[in-house]
Parts: structure tokens; sequence; C-alpha cells
């Protein structure tokens, strides 16, 4: 899943656009060793974000429980270093295609 959010004023289908074409070229082309490192930072720390809270942790505990297993949740940090540029390429362009996309556009009514 891809979830983008739109700066306020930008329009919905350039966003869009965009992000379709960040997808296109990573299965294209694939990502930088920086890109990964970037990313493998941003998801470790999401993960210690994601825990700052009894509520948040029991949170992730019944995520986990329920779409696989604890194990599979105490092994993402050393799953995600683990993650290398290729393995980034040949899933974006095994999963990442145009067949496989549904886009769905959330834009809330603003009140006047």
């Amino acid at each position: 899943m891809v979830s983008v959010t739109a700066a306020t004023g930008q329009e919905s289908k350039i966003v869009e656009d965009a992000t379709l074409q960040v997808l296109d070229t990573a299965a294209a082309s694939g990502i930088t060793a920086q890109e990964l490192d970037r990313a493998t930072r941003q998801l470790r720390a999401r993960m210690v974000f994601e825990n700052d809270s009894v509520t948040n942790l029991g949170h992730q505990l019944g995520y986990f429980s329920t779409v696989t297993n604890l194990d599979t949740y105490a092994a993402l940090p050393d799953r995600i270093g683990a993650v290398t540029t290729d393995d980034v390429a040949r899933v974006a362009r095994t999963y990442l295609t145009e067949s496989n996309r549904t886009v769905g556009w959330f834009e809330p009514v603003l009140d006047s």
C-alpha cells in the first residue's frame, strides 16, 4: 500500500501523477543506496514512535497477532536491515504495476 497526503491547495490529480511516476521509476530503474538508507531509517524511527505508549504498543501487538504473528513483529528490525536495493527493484517490478493499482482519493469537505 502506498499512501500520499497532498499539501493544502495541491490538486489531487497532480499528486497522483507524481506518485505514480515515482513508483514507475522505482519499478524500471530501482532505487539508490541513499534512498534505501533513508527509507530504512524512517521505518525504524516509525517503529519507535509507534511504540511510545501502551496504547500504541497494544495496537501493534494486536495488528501483528491478527495479520501474521508476534514473531514477525519481533523480527522486523532485522528484516528491515536485510532489504537491498535489488529487493526493492524486484518487488517494485512485480507488484507496483499498473494492473495491480487501485487509486482512491479522500477529499474532505471543508465547512464554509
